[in-house]
């Protein structure tokens, strides 16, 4: 990613990963501290629920917040499961994780949890570690610069 983005320093990459979010670590220490926001946004998986600087832990830290409010989508049939209405409750906020060299790196933790599942099935939780801002506009979910 850095590569490209210094020589296409007009583009904004935003590259995508269902690793963990440890993952942004390593996507951390490969850019250069101004580069790290203006030219490169990232949207990762949290996979672990991360202890915070002040010994907090991430996902109870961002559960704890108010919600922003409700999403509603149909979930496609997959094997074994016929589609559904998925409605979730959505949680975002800006927290400071260490940044794998001693400083911290200021990220946006979106976590959104399905309501109201039906009993066989699993509910529907997305748990996300992104540079760019969270909003909902209704029940329109969007990552803005």
């Amino acid at each position: 990613v850095r590569p490209l983005a210094i020589i296409s320093p007009v583009s904004k990459m935003v590259p995508t990963t269902l690793f963990g979010g440890h993952h942004f670590l390593s996507l951390s220490r490969y850019l250069p501290d101004g580069l790290r926001m203006t030219l490169t946004d990232w949207l990762i998986r949290s996979q672990h629920n991360r202890f915070l600087p002040d010994d907090g832990k991430l996902w109870t830290t961002i559960l704890a917040g108010a919600t922003l409010g409700g999403i509603e989508f149909e979930m496609p049939a997959r094997q074994g499961q016929a589609a559904r209405q998925v409605q979730q409750q959505v949680f975002a906020s800006k927290i400071n994780l260490p940044d794998g060299k001693g400083g911290l790196l200021s990220v946006t933790c979106l976590i959104a949890q399905e309501i109201n599942a039906p009993a066989n099935c699993k509910p529907v939780e997305w748990r996300l570690l992104t540079n760019r801002r969270v909003v909902l506009n209704g029940m329109r979910l969007a990552l803005l610069a």
